[in-house]
């Protein structure tokens, strides 16, 4: 999944619905659930059962669309002194669940999650740009196609992402993305006649 400031509209679209109907499930899981200290775990009514289901199944793919608005949910907590003073990194979204009094609470998952929400809306007008641009989808074309011998490297069971991320893969990935660049802009030149006055310019620069 790509960052959120690099999508078009369709896909905008689609991680707020997403983000607006899980904000919905987080707030009726919350609102018909309370936490016993007796049984240290949360009490549910069968409204917030229902509600969990349906969080646990989107929460992955929700995860990933708020990061991907830099709104981490992750943060560094610190416990009240009678527990200790500890600190600790929570990352409230996949943890929601096992939040006790002595933790965040829940309205920090729901400020986290109107972030992302709000980052997404800003940039919807953005996403419309780019849909309608025929050099954005050109660059993504470019893309996709340094990217594919990574992917074939993962689908014969080599670690991909490692290889992409190298010095060597990037230097792949540069020359793979130029050499389209280049030979549309050799053909652009056929096609305006000027092919032959580029090499001739290219010969006073290159050894014969």
């Amino acid at each position: 999944m790509k960052h959120f400031n690099n999508i078009p509209i369709w896909e905008n679209k689609r991680r707020l619905k997403l983000l607006k109907e899980f904000r919905g499930l987080v707030v009726t899981y919350f609102d018909n659930s309370r936490f016993s200290g007796q049984r240290n775990s949360r009490i549910e009514e069968d409204v917030a059962r229902e509600a969990r289901e349906h969080i646990n199944q989107k929460l992955n793919p929700v995860h990933t669309i708020v990061m991907l608005a830099d709104a981490s949910p992750v943060i560094n907590w610190r416990a009240p002194a009678a527990a200790g003073g500890f600190t600790q990194d929570i990352d409230i979204l996949l943890d929601m669940f096992m939040l006790t009094p002595y933790h965040p609470s829940h309205k920090e998952i729901i400020d986290h999650l109107d972030r992302a929400i709000g980052a997404y809306e800003a940039g919807e007008a953005s996403s419309w740009v780019r849909t309608v641009n025929p050099f954005w989808w050109a660059n993504q074309l470019l893309i996709w196609i340094a990217h594919l011998p990574f992917k074939f490297l993962g689908e014969i069971g080599f670690d991909s992402e490692k290889a992409e991320k190298a010095p060597l893969g990037k230097l792949v990935k540069g020359i793979l993305y130029l050499i389209p660049i280049f030979a549309a802009f050799l053909t652009i030149l056929n096609l305006m006649g000027w092919l032959e006055t580029f090499k001739s310019f290219l010969s006073k620069f290159l050894p014969v």
